[in-house]
Parts: structure tokens; C-alpha cells; sequence
């Protein structure tokens, strides 16, 4: 521990799991587990910026922590909980991750039953958030500082409506197709555009944002196709290009004006939904859709 002589842990009657107590220049952060409840409330002493992992028993929802401004994370798992907490050092890019059952070690966490769902969330090279449970249809991601709210809910096996609820708007992105494993989380804070991919059988993504541009980039690969989103600064358009046999959606969204571009293709129904600063929701269903190169729709 830095700057601190004791970790004190305190557990309740009853309880199945402690607490964990992090500590750095006397800042707090007490996570407990109460008797009789399923959930794990974290308790942050005023001051501290840093934020709790919780893991929810039978439930079995995980939620990794990032913290700001640390150089430590420490992820308290409830007993009878076998998902891995992804921990992730700001300033030192190492990350470490609690060994899985019948793992030594784990570096993009894979629970059995599911072949690959990361949710990435990348903030200025602040944090990278990593989870997949087992036997649930939930992931909710920790909440970014300043950020109200980002919830990320992955279906195994259906249509993935992706939700994401940004400061000062909400937008929904889905770009997943029936039987993809793979899913994209995009989110926003502020004015900082946070673009990831997450890439099976590819070899690379290209993708192009522009300083200070807020729209949303979202790139789905499967198989070897590449599907490249540029945004470009001070343009109030999104060109979209999708090489031909590429299954994958494309969602093009544009602050500030109700452009809301989406490809959805073959063998999938796309849920594609919008709301921004001045447009109201928009449900887009669509089944064996083209979109032509430059093609916007304005709503």
C-alpha cells in the first residue's frame, strides 16, 4: 500500500465474500458484501476518483474497474463467481487479469460457452475495460469519470443491441450480426471520439477520426473483409465504404444533425436506434439492405 501503514477488512455476519480496501494517498475505496443481498455496494471516501469492481453472485454479471489516476486496481470477486476481472494500469499500458479456472493466465478473458466477446472501451489512452461472463445476457461496464452512465448489453445468440448512454445523449449502436461473436462498444465523453474494433480471422483495420470530432465510428470485421469508417474534422458527412461481401453493419450517426446512416445485410434483422443533441429516437429494422458509397439519410 502507498502512504498508508494497515488494510483494514471488514466482513459482516453471513457474508460469503470481504471486503477489499485499496489504498493510495489515504484515499479509500471499501467494497462489501451485506448479508441476505446479491449485490456489492462500494462505499469511495470523498476525494478518491477511484471506482469499485463489482461482481454480483448467482447473477453473474461482471464489472470491470478502471480507475483514474492510479497505478493499481484491485477487483474483489464474490465467492462461487468464476468470471475473470481485466485490470488495466493507466501510464504503465500492462495488463493483468486474475487467472480463470484451469488458466494461469488470461490476457483477453474468454469464459467457456463463449468464443470471444470483448467490450473495449479506449478514452484518450486512458483505460481499457475487458469482460465476458458466462450463462448471462449481460455486461455492464464500469462507469467512466464524468460519465453518468455506460451500460453495454451482449446477447449470446440473438440480434447484440448495444446500449450506450453518453453524457448529455443517448445513442444506440448495433453492429453485430447473428452469430458474430465479436461486438464493438463505442462510447463518448465530452467531445473526445473513442473508436474500437474488435477483429476475427482480419489482419487489420483502418480507420481515420479527426481531432475534436464527436461522431461515432463503428467497424465490425468477420472473416477477412475490411470495412474502413472515416471521420474527417469539420464535415458534417460520413462516408462509409463496405467491400462487397461483407455482412457486417456499418452505423454512421453525426452530432448536431439527424444523419443517420445504416447498412443492414442478409441473414440479419439490425436494430439501429439514435438519439443526439437535437433528434429524437429513430428505430431503424431493416433486412437485405445495400447502401451505396456516400449515401446518407437524413431524418
Amino acid at each position: 500500500m502507498e502512504g498508508h501503514g494497515a488494510l483494514n477488512s471488514a466482513k459482516e455476519t453471513g457474508a460469503t465474500a470481504g471486503n477489499v480496501t485499496v489504498i493510495k494517498r489515504q484515499h479509500v475505496v471499501e467494497s462489501a458484501t451485506i448479508e441476505g443481498r446479491n449485490a456489492v455496494n462500494s462505499v469511495t471516501k470523498s476525494g478518491a476518483t477511484e471506482f469499485n469492481a463489482t461482481v454480483i453472485k448467482r447473477q453473474k454479471v461482471m464489472e470491470p474497474a478502471i480507475i483514474d489516476g492510479r497505478d493499481a486496481v484491485t477487483s474483489a470477486t464474490e465467492a462461487g463467481v468464476t468470471e475473470v476481472n481485466v485490470t488495466v494500469i493507466k501510464g504503465l499500458y500492462v495488463i493483468e487479469s486474475e487467472a480463470m479456472e484451469g488458466r494461469d493466465d488470461v490476457t483477453s478473458a474468454t469464459e467457456a460457452g463463449l468464443m470471444e466477446v470483448d467490450a473495449t472501451v479506449i478514452k484518450a489512452q486512458q483505460f481499457i475495460e475487458s469482460a465476458t461472463i458466462k450463462g448471462h445476457d449481460d455486461i455492464n461496464s464500469a462507469t467512466e469519470a464524468g460519465v453518468k452512465e455506460v451500460t453495454a448489453t451482449m446477447i449470446k445468440g440473438e440480434d447484440v443491441i448495444e446500449l450506450v448512454t453518453i453524457e448529455g445523449c443517448e445513442v444506440v449502436t448495433s453492429a453485430t450480426e447473428t452469430g458474430v461473436t465479436e461486438v464493438n462498444a463505442t462510447v463518448i465523453k465530452g467531445q473526445q471520439v473513442i473508436e474500437s474494433a474488435t477483429i476475427k480471422g482480419s489482419d487489420a483495420v483502418t480507420s481515420a477520426m479527426g481531432a475534436g470530432v464527436t461522431e461515432v465510428n463503428a467497424t465490425v470485421i468477420k472473416g477477412q473483409h475490411v470495412i474502413e469508417s472515416a471521420t474527417m474534422e469539420g464535415r458534417d458527412d460520413i462516408n462509409s465504404a463496405t467491400e462487397a461481401g461483407v455482412k457486417e453493419v456499418t452505423t454512421t450517426m453525426i452530432k448536431g444533425k439527424g444523419v443517420i446512416e445504416s447498412a443492414a445485410v442478409e441473414v440479419r434483422d439490425t436494430v439501429t436506434f439514435a438519439t443526439e443533441a437535437c433528434v429524437t429516437k429513430l428505430n431503424i429494422q431493416a433486412k437485405h439492405i445495400k447502401v451505396n458509397y456516400n449515401q446518407l439519410v437524413t431524418s
